[in-house]
């Protein structure tokens, strides 16, 4: 619980640190306020086991998503995360029991911070929903694009979820049209 507290602080920080650090593009770049990404990439859950027999392995699960957001400024925006892992698997709760997951759905509404061109930090609160039992979530991660034309872009993303019951995280690739 203190490793949540320390990353809600660091993303609040990271938010009212600088408030005039979006003026630093250049006063020429139009500012394209909609994002649209599709992603493909693992979500690692650390306490999962693809068998029910044994519940203390790990799970590399695929897991596709698409995001969207709109950006305030050139620095910061808000946007919705939608994620889901393409796989079913056990996992032990922290209170040792097991549970099972099935093409669990992760939704978030996030808060995003541009630190550096192209880098960009989110954070925000969500539910992880499946048939078995729904959690909430709270979702931090960092992307890094690459800006390649006429408002496309490829990604790198990594993310963390903090989950009631277990966390996982996820490592992957996207391409995103801003407009």
């Amino acid at each position: 619980m203190k490793l949540r507290g320390w990353v809600l602080a660091a993303v609040a920080l990271a938010f009212i640190a600088n408030p005039l650090a979006a003026q630093e593009h250049e006063e020429h770049e139009p500012l394209k306020r909609h994002k649209l990404a599709l992603f493909v990439g693992y979500t690692w859950v650390p306490t999962g086991d693809p068998h029910e027999a044994d519940s203390r392995g790990t799970v590399i699960a695929p897991t596709v998503g698409i995001d969207y957001s709109f950006w305030i400024s050139h620095k910061v925006g808000v946007g919705l995360v939608n994620e889901v892992e393409l796989t079913t698997y056990v996992v032990e709760t922290r209170a040792g029991t097991t549970l099972p997951r099935e093409y669990a759905y992760i939704g978030a509404a996030v808060g995003m911070y541009e630190v550096a061109r192209g880098l960009g930090l989110y954070a925000g609160p969500g539910i992880e929903l499946e048939k078995h039992e729904n959690f909430l979530v709270l979702k931090v991660g960092a992307e890094y694009s690459f800006a390649v034309a006429h408002g496309w872009a490829t990604s790198v993303a990594f993310g963390y979820d903090f989950k009631d019951e277990y966390d996982s995280w996820m490592l992957g690739l996207g391409v995103a049209r801003r407009f």
